[in-house]
């Protein structure tokens, strides 16, 4: 589980590696809104160009060889009914993504607290 940063530091994307060796990124597309994809291996999408100018910063240290399990995934939308935001339940903590001026912003809280 990782974030996707670009050349200057910045996030652009979240990537949760799935133990089938597929992932899902969340990331804020063109129209600000949040997007959710399944995607069929871990490698950084085709979006995000060029790939060698993204680097992946991980989120959760000490994540299990098996994995860790979801236990939720709930989405909210804004007024108008578009997703701009994702609250993650693991186990053991919880990912917050929005979408905040057309930016990605990604926190971890422990144990399902919010921080």
């Amino acid at each position: 589980m990782s974030e996707l940063v670009d050349g200057d530091g910045r996030p652009a994307a979240l990537q949760i590696g799935l133990t089938d060796g597929s992932s899902v990124v969340c990331t804020v597309w063109t129209d600000w809104s949040l997007l959710l994809e399944w995607r069929p291996d871990s490698g950084v999408p085709d979006y995000l160009w060029p790939p060698e100018a993204f680097s992946r910063e991980p989120l959760v240290a000490d994540i299990p060889e098996g994995g860790i399990e979801v236990i939720s995934i709930a989405l909210e939308n804004d007024e108008v009914g578009i997703p701009v935001q994702a609250r993650i339940e693991l186990e053991g903590c919880v990912l917050d993504v929005q979408s905040i001026g057309g930016e990605i912003d990604v926190s971890v809280a422990p144990d399902g607290s919010r921080g």
